[in-house]
């Protein structure tokens, strides 16, 4: 299960379609996802992403544009729809978790040496 709101986000474009029309995405969030089945799709692109575990960090992240969702609601309900944008994005940031991926793991190695002392003072902290 994964939880996912950007409704907040000024920063930062998402749109959220359902049956291909597009949806105010304020009467989606907070957005539950049970059991979700993520297609990505549409041309990669580079962000700052950062992740609640691991305050302070951020790093520049390649990801599809764009999603192809189905998984169950709170209800149980099946929701299918696509997103692009943040929303795009934080669903695959929030895919890779539930895979045992974490977005450091998709830096790029120069990325990562970067913050090596940043994550080694965040591992002794805990």
């Amino acid at each position: 299960m994964a939880v996912v709101d950007v409704r907040d986000s000024k920063n930062w474009y998402s749109t959220l379609y359902i049956n291909g029309k597009k949806q105010p995405l304020h009467k989606h969030m907070p957005m539950v996802l049970i059991n979700a089945e993520v297609e990505p799709f549409g041309e990669p692109e580079t962000a700052v992403e950062g992740c609640l575990s691991f305050p302070d960090i951020r790093g520049q992240i390649e990801r599809p544009y764009a999603v192809r969702v189905k998984a169950q609601n709170l209800e149980g309900q099946t929701i299918t729809f696509e997103a692009d944008g943040l929303l795009a994005r934080a669903i695959q940031h929030e895919q890779d978790h539930l895979d045992g991926v974490l977005f450091i793991d998709r830096m790029a190695a120069d990325q990562r040496r970067e913050i090596a002392a940043d994550l080694l003072a965040l591992y002794r902290s805990v």
